[in-house]
């Protein structure tokens, strides 16, 4: 009975975390005329980086967070501008200007934030996409999205070629 309970909470608990990943990723998604970039990101661990002096001074961060700023309600803005700033996006190796759209915390949990940028493009047929975040975020596990259209029709199938 004991093994059924502790193998029962070990499941439970497994579940519960099973939805949070624990490294920062992104989300490229190219659609016509545009892309847009979600990154979630640890913001605690992330924080904790740009806080420190010596990662600035060996180029692992771009900026020094005092303990003024860490507590500002208008941190996660100056997050999004620093990656405004220092995300490196190209498209068939042209670079795009990204635009800060928003952020939001993840209500699970608090340490975890998402932003967003975006930017405009004109290809017609992107081939490649090459990205670069600041270093101070660490890994980042990325994923591409490219909608395909069509429309189905009332009762009729659909193939979708990939």
């Amino acid at each position: 009975m004991k093994a059924f309970i502790i193998c029962l909470l070990f499941l439970s608990t497994s579940f519960a975390f099973a939805h949070e990943p624990k490294q920062n990723s992104a989300q490229v998604y190219l659609r016509d005329g545009q892309v847009e970039v979600r990154l979630f990101v640890n913001r605690d661990e992330w924080v904790s980086r740009l806080s420190n002096a010596q990662s600035w001074l060996l180029g692992d961060s771009d900026i020094v967070l005092t303990q003024e700023d860490i507590q500002s309600s208008d941190l996660n803005n100056k997050l999004l501008s620093l990656l405004e700033k220092n995300i490196i996006l190209k498209l068939n190796k042209q670079r795009l200007q990204l635009k800060a759209v928003h952020h939001t915390h993840d209500t699970s949990s608090h340490h975890r934030v998402e932003f967003r940028l975006s930017a405009a493009h004109s290809s017609s047929d992107p081939k490649a996409v090459t990205l670069s975040f600041p270093r101070s975020i660490g890994a980042v596990f990325v994923s591409v999205v490219k909608p395909q259209y069509g429309t189905i029709k009332a009762g009729e199938e659909y193939t979708l070629y990939l």
